[in-house]
């Protein structure tokens, strides 16, 4: 696959993401439900967003391991056990309630401002040509979170006003079974299928393009035979949980043993 396809494929995937993050801002900004309400949840939040700059910034962070990445977006968990140590040492529940707002906090921020990071990834593994059992569950895991954080931040009011209520929205957006229906969730989701497909079947041999047709017809309809099942799990489950981890599960089970066999 030469340049110029992977560059395609990649910015196939990365507006269907991008589209969808948009939303989400958009919504956020707009409503103004989640904005911070206290000097805590706004360091926090610049936290994540110098983190962000710092890791797209600097060659050595961008190209690190997910795992040590994940690591620097999580140092702000370490204050929470000291404070719950110090809580039961002392008595005082005021640790615990500070150290739940650290945590609700850190969570929503990083939801906030992790997906862009997510996206530029998911764009250099298009690049650097990664195997599709790679790929798949990674942009299938993307595209589940912003579909529920576009329910959490268009549908949810949050349970107490401030940032650290995107958090708790996030579990009543995982129930609803609608948010795979909207307009906007059902183009974005065509799409960065459409780009999966094109990728998986397109062989790179040097600097040459070959498509396979046979698989492009055995993604396409095994696509097709999990849309429909997709679509007869949500009648008969009321848990997005579900409906988006089933069939990632089930994708990812199939290119594993493709891959497998080849």
């Amino acid at each position: 696959m030469n340049i110029r396809a992977t560059s395609i494929i990649g910015g196939v995937l990365a507006v269907s993401l991008s589209f969808l993050y948009a939303i989400v801002i958009l919504s956020y900004l707009r409503s103004g439900a989640f904005f911070p309400s206290n000097a805590l949840e706004a360091t926090i939040l610049c936290i994540q967003a110098v983190k962000l700059i710092a890791i797209l910034s600097i060659g050595r962070l961008r190209n690190a391991k997910f795992t040590n990445i994940l690591n620097i977006w999580a140092v702000e968990i370490l204050a929470v056990p000291p404070l719950i140590g110090l809580s039961i040492s002392q008595g005082n529940p005021a640790y615990t309630t500070l150290a739940g707002e650290i945590f609700l906090a850190w969570a929503s921020a990083m939801l906030m401002v992790f997906p862009t990071f997510a996206i530029y990834k998911l764009t250099t593994m298009v690049q650097g040509r990664s195997s599709l059992t790679k790929l798949l569950p990674s942009a299938t895991s993307v595209f589940a979170l912003l579909t529920f954080l576009v329910a959490a931040t268009t549908r949810y009011d949050a349970t107490s006003a401030g940032l650290s209520g995107l958090a708790k929205a996030i579990p009543s957006a995982v129930k609803d079974t609608s948010i795979a229906t909207t307009p906007e969730v059902s183009a974005m989701g065509a799409l960065l299928y459409l780009g999966l497909i094109v990728y998986a079947a397109t062989q790179w041999r040097g600097d040459a393009i070959h498509i396979q047709l046979e698989s492009i017809l055995m993604l396409s309809l095994v696509g097709t035979v999990a849309a429909l099942s997709w679509a007869f799990l949500a009648q008969a489950t009321d848990s997005a949980l579900l409906d988006f981890g089933l069939p990632t599960l089930a994708c990812a089970a199939i290119v594993w043993l493709f891959a497998r066999g080849e």
